[in-house]
């Protein structure tokens, strides 16, 4: 008994290696627990304190004309399934503006068809370029918002379409006298049969309850344009998109610029929820490498605010290999099972935030996937990090 004892408090005796291993591995696991609990589960416990509530629609009292607009580029076949459900929305007061970009498809005869069905439906038209630059989605879009007469731009893309037909009421239920900027959110339909899907939905949810979270926090920093409302005179008032007009997504960047801790809210209803259908994986590498070129432009701290958590992030998962590694050498089962504790302690709480988040924002489940993801995010930041330093050079 006495030997068991011994052979105990000997194994219990950590080096300096442990201590250093194990102290950093702690360290990083309180920062990440930091964020899990303080922003990434904030929308998820917002939404639910707001449908308690029961403040989710505008009341006919307060309902400022929207026009909704749309830019289309030979998305014919997604126009006739999605423009409809936002052409027959539950608001008393909306227009939507489809701008036609160079179209070669059927997709002029197709919104000449809906106008006349839809009266409040109008068009606009841009000839094709074979010189598309930087400004061509600039352009578009400011074409669109010079053809509108509403006081509110309400923004969306061909290929998403609103799960309600309380959408536009969903979103214009934030924007009240001292709103100007009213953020959505929009999440990718599930297609288990597309390997990149559910890394797709699982990044999506991640940015998405940044930028939210953030925004609650009264610190916003961006947002999307397949669902974001603001007001034209705000448009009008930074001259449009004239600043950004050499920055490659430069109209996204535009949001960052016209938000501050006053003037924005956000819009938490599931009816306030944009499906995007994420339907091929250029599609999907288009819109994350959109995200991750403006990290750099993004203005004030909110949008460096998420940095340490990817730091910490690498570093927990590392330092966990390492630790692993070392006491397998070395035979320290107590550096083993206290590494594996860390560990679990960690995916448990990200598991149950994460999949309560992901089911109220229609993001699907990850169980067992949750470290492979967090592990292939990493690896493709590291990846167009190198990108971005190789085309600079």
């Amino acid at each position: 008994m006495e030997k068991v004892i011994q052979q105990i408090q000997h194994s219990i005796n950590f080096d300096i290696i442990d201590i250093i291993l194990l102290s950093t591995l702690f360290i990083c696991l309180i920062i990440q627990l930091y964020y899990y609990i303080s922003y990434y589960q904030k929308p998820l416990k917002e939404a639910n304190r707001r449908n308690s509530e029961n403040k989710n629609l505008a009341t006919p009292s307060d309902c400022p004309k929207v026009s909704v607009i749309i830019v289309s580029e030979n998305e014919s076949e997604y126009l006739s399934q999605n423009l409809p459900l936002v052409l027959e929305q539950d608001y008393p007061n909306f227009e939507v503006i489809v701008v036609n970009d160079g179209s070669t498809d059927e997709s002029d005869i197709l919104l000449q068809s809906l106008k006349l069905k839809y009266p409040h439906l109008y068009s606009t038209y841009l000839p094709i370029s074979p010189d598309k630059n930087f400004a061509r989605r600039k352009l578009t879009l400011t074409l669109g918002i010079k053809a509108t007469t509403g006081d509110i731009l309400l923004f969306t893309d061909p290929y998403c379409k609103p799960i309600s037909s309380n959408w536009i009421s969903s979103m214009m239920a934030e924007m009240n006298e001292s709103t100007e900027v009213v953020l959505g959110y929009s999440y990718y339909k599930t297609d288990r049969h597309k390997l990149f899907n559910r890394g797709a939905r699982f990044r999506n949810l991640l940015y998405s309850l940044q930028y939210l979270s953030m925004a609650l926090k009264n610190k916003p920093y961006t947002g999307v344009f397949r669902n974001v409302a603001f007001r034209k005179e705000l448009f009008m008032a930074h001259k449009g998109f004239s600043s950004l007009l050499n920055i490659a997504n430069g109209e996204d960047l535009f949001i960052n610029r016209i938000m501050n801790g006053t003037n924005t809210s956000v819009a938490l209803s599931q009816a306030s929820f944009i499906e995007t259908d994420l339907y091929s994986k250029s599609l999907w590498k288009q819109l994350k490498r959109s995200g991750l070129l403006l990290n750099k432009y993004f203005e004030g701290f909110s949008a460096k605010s998420f940095s340490a958590e990817y730091t910490t992030r690498c570093l927990f998962y590392i330092l966990f290999v390492v630790s692993i590694i070392y006491s397998a050498f070395s035979a320290d089962l107590i550096m083993l099972g206290s590494s594996i504790i860390l560990f679990l302690v960690r995916y448990l709480k990200q598991l149950i935030v994460l999949n309560n988040s992901a089911k109220y924002f229609k993001a699907g489940r990850f169980i067992f996937s949750l470290p492979l993801l967090d592990i292939t995010q990493m690896y493709d930041r590291m990846n167009f990090k190198r990108f971005l330093k190789k085309n600079k050079n």
